[in-house]
């Protein structure tokens, strides 16, 4: 499953990161995007538009193109 199949209120925990690339991926760790880490999806808009996620106390935004790549289980 993947992070951008979450609906609003569902979460899931960060099991990979498919074809991001290194550095990108180093940078979503700084943020919280770690392995491990469980995801909440706070709103999630239609035809595309970046989704909103919580990761422990913070929240972020995140394109459909990244969230579509991060790999998450139940």
């Amino acid at each position: 499953m993947k992070l951008s199949d979450l609906k609003n209120s569902q979460s899931g925990i960060i099991s990979g990161y498919g074809s991001i690339s290194g550095s990108f991926t180093k940078r979503l760790k700084d943020l919280g995007f770690g392995l491990n880490q469980r995801v909440t999806c706070i709103n999630k808009l239609s035809f595309g538009a970046p989704c909103v996620y919580q990761v422990g106390s913070e929240v972020f935004s995140l394109e459909s193109a990244l969230s579509s790549q991060i790999e998450i289980t139940d």
